[in-house]
């Protein structure tokens, strides 16, 4: 284990247990905030004006998902067991249960690659959806659950899914298109 690593996991996990309140503030970015970005997504696919723009947009997120969450995240973890820190770092904090491996986060793994997808579609949205999924990380790691590197290596496998999701949508509609074109 890399103590860089763990030297930055015990400074922001050092925020945990100081008070209930800052407790429950960890816990919100860490767990909940996820279901309102991924709230704010499908408005911004309602958002668009056409069906084929929703389509579109809507289908990059499912391939991002099934690529992050169903692919690659679970592939890499059975390939790596890399166990939380609570399981390994004696006295680290867990403020909320977590299961299987660490490696990579699939929070950070999915949310960044929405968050490429959104801010391909639209900048400020998108660096707000980033800096939104660094928050998601960093309290991910103040709560106990992930390692920095857990985080930084999610944000870095999602980002490329992001990019290949966009790419695979595109070249999917492209191929559509040249069918009924013919």
């Amino acid at each position: 284990m890399n103590w860089f690593d763990i030297s930055l996991f015990k400074f922001f996990n050092g925020f945990a247990g100081l008070s209930l309140v800052l407790d429950q503030t960890i816990i919100f970015f860490a767990d909940y905030l996820a279901y309102i970005l991924i709230a704010f997504f499908v408005v911004l696919i309602f958002k668009k004006s056409t069906l084929i723009e929703k389509l579109k947009l809507g289908l990059t997120g499912v391939v991002s998902a099934i690529l992050s969450l169903l692919i690659i995240v679970p592939g890499i973890r059975f390939l790596y067991n890399h166990p939380r820190p609570f399981l390994e770092i004696l006295g680290a904090q867990k403020l909320f249960n977590e299961s299987g491996y660490s490696f990579p986060s699939a929070h950070a793994t999915f949310f960044f690659a929405l968050s490429i997808i959104v801010y391909k579609e639209n900048k400020t949205s998108g660096i707000v959806f980033l800096i939104l999924s660094s928050i998601m990380g960093m309290a991910r790691v103040a709560a106990g659950v992930h390692y920095p590197f857990d985080i930084l290596g999610g944000a870095i496998m999602g980002i490329i899914i992001g990019l290949a999701s966009i790419e695979t949508i595109k070249n999917l509609l492209r191929k559509k298109e040249q069918t009924f074109k013919n």
